[in-house]
């Protein structure tokens, strides 16, 4: 059959062991989806910017030049007031310089991803 093994023979415990496992596999999973790498977008530094995120994910689903400029007024008012990051702000610009050059799908799918980096985020 299969071999016994006991804390005697200097085996470890079993238990320790797959807690141990446990562990390590939790870590792992913790560092792939915290790891800064993982997240393109930095974190929104106030709701005004989650509103324009918003308005931004709305003219690029709709392709919508009159809700994209309405986005870049409102980043700017916010750049203005000292309410961006420079990180933000730069990926906030990025996609509306998409929009602005008629890649709509692009500026889309990266509006997307800059919302999903911000969930489960403190704002």
């Amino acid at each position: 059959m299969f071999p016994v093994n006991s804390e005697a023979d200097g085996a470890p415990n079993s238990r320790l062991t797959i807690l141990a496992t446990s562990a390590a596999a939790l870590a792992i999973v913790a560092a792939i989806v915290w790891w800064p790498g993982c997240r393109q977008y930095p974190p929104l530094k106030s709701e005004e910017s989650l509103r324009v995120l918003e308005l931004l994910n709305s003219a690029c689903n709709t392709r919508n030049a009159s809700l994209l400029a309405e986005a870049d007024s409102r980043l700017a008012k916010l750049d203005a007031a000292g309410k961006l990051g420079s990180a933000e702000k730069a990926g906030f610009e990025s996609i509306i310089s998409l929009g602005k050059a008629g890649e709509w799908k692009r500026a889309e799918a990266k509006a997307l991803r800059m919302a999903s980096d911000q969930v489960n985020r403190p704002h």
